[in-house]
């Protein structure tokens, strides 16, 4: 059988580390081919740091042309929505069922392996690679390599590895501060890099607030939509009344839902990955998940995906669904909007009609009821309470008053 080993990554730019892992995977693997495979601007990595796909896929297949079992594989980059290591390896075995796929990772990546979205679907499609490190022993990666043949099955190739103190983000600093990167990568790619002018300007995308819009209306299902629309208007009504930055109450209305389509899987996954915490509860219920978790990959993803550097946005994102006591301006008037936006017709105690009222005169008063009325109706249906509701709630209780 015909034997391709994989070697993924952002590539932005390649440089000597990664020819020196397709020279040590080549020698110790024996592949028929070696694949490079451009990735999409991932979830967890900040789109504004990168090259165009095309200056990206161009610099690898310049590398590429001086070898003839070395080829750039565009699959990533050519599937829609977010794209996941499982994903493909299961689309490539289905377009190669006769190939053997070895897939390429560090001992890094190995030791959280068992974090990765659906470590068991990869296996079922694909041998590893694992590149060893100074940092991770190979007694350590012997040890997690037995215990994931026992947990998920397959094959396991630990590569004896020593890797250079060289990174894709030092290359770009020096190119942005006009320093030279010769020896750092590839003479190809150095060339690529210099003729086409990468990474001597800031690439950062200005989205602006017709983009925003766009990309939710592809991201999320209708209904969905038409509440980030009602929450987007709502917080600008109400930043303009307690003088709040209405640009930035208008980009965190627009977005603060933008991770609702990831299904409870793909939201803890990316928790596990960026170090967010997952509750006990968030782990074992998947309708808990959902509804928890998606503010805080939302702003996640509206850092990484949409570009949102101002931590007031994604502080109001992170905290929309359960609150926290202190909030800022910004975070009671998302999170306000939130619940009495237009295409809101919940019941509730006081009604949604005096709520939106209150919202206009007291928005301390109106995180107070906004949070009870939640608290009550999620006790009352014997479902789960998340602690930091109840934490709001508490704090926001000295301004119940009278309404």
């Amino acid at each position: 059988m015909k034997r391709i080993a994989i070697l993924g990554g952002s590539f932005n730019p390649m440089h000597i580390g990664h020819a020196e892992m397709i020279e040590k995977a080549r020698e110790i693997l024996k592949p028929d081919e070696l694949w490079l495979m451009p990735a999409k601007k991932p979830p967890h990595k900040p789109a504004y740091e990168y090259a165009s796909n095309t200056d990206r896929v161009e610099m690898l297949k310049a590398y590429a042309d001086d070898f003839s079992d070395v080829f750039v594989n565009e699959t990533e980059l050519t599937m829609e929505g977010f794209t996941y290591t499982a994903n493909t390896m299961q689309l490539l075995k289905e377009g190669h069922p006769d190939t053997v796929f070895i897939f390429l990772i560090g001992a890094d990546s190995f030791v959280n392996f068992h974090n990765w979205y659906k470590p068991d679907i990869i296996m079922q499609n694909a041998e590893l690679g694992i590149f060893s490190r100074n940092e991770t022993g190979t007694d350590e990666l012997e040890i997690l390599k037995e215990k994931l043949e026992k947990e998920l099955g397959g094959v396991y190739h630990i590569i004896d590895y020593k890797p250079s103190d060289i990174s894709s983000t030092m290359i770009r600093e020096l190119v942005k501060e006009g320093k030279s990167i010769e020896g750092l990568v590839p003479d190809k790619v150095r060339t690529y890099i210099e003729n086409n002018n990468i990474y001597k300007e800031d690439r950062r995308l200005a989205y602006e607030k017709e983009k925003l819009i766009a990309e939710m209306e592809k991201a999320l299902k209708p209904s969905r939509f038409a509440h980030s629309l009602g929450v987007m208007k709502t917080a600008v009504e109400l930043a303009e009344i307690y003088g709040a930055d209405k640009e930035k109450a208008e980009i965190a209305g627009i977005l603060h839902d933008c991770a609702k389509n990831l299904d409870a899987d793909k939201l803890r996954n990316l928790c596990d990955q960026n170090n967010i915490e997952v509750l006990p509860e968030e782990r074992e219920d998947d309708n808990i998940a959902e509804a928890l978790l998606h503010s805080k990959v939302g702003a996640l993803l509206a850092k990484n995906i949409y570009e949102i550097k101002d931590q007031e946005i994604l502080d109001a994102i992170y905290y929309h669904t359960v609150g926290r006591p202190e909030m800022s301006l910004l975070e009671k008037i998302i999170y306000v909007a939130d619940f009495i936006e237009p295409t809101r017709t919940q019941n509730c105690k006081p009604g949604l009609d005096v709520m939106r009222e209150l919202a206009k005169t007291d928005i301390d008063k109106a995180v107070y009821y906004a949070t009870k009325a939640t608290v009550d109706y999620v006790s009352f249906k014997g479902r789960y309470v998340n602690p930091c509701s109840l934490n709001t709630l508490n704090y926001y209780s000295r301004y119940k008053g009278e309404i």
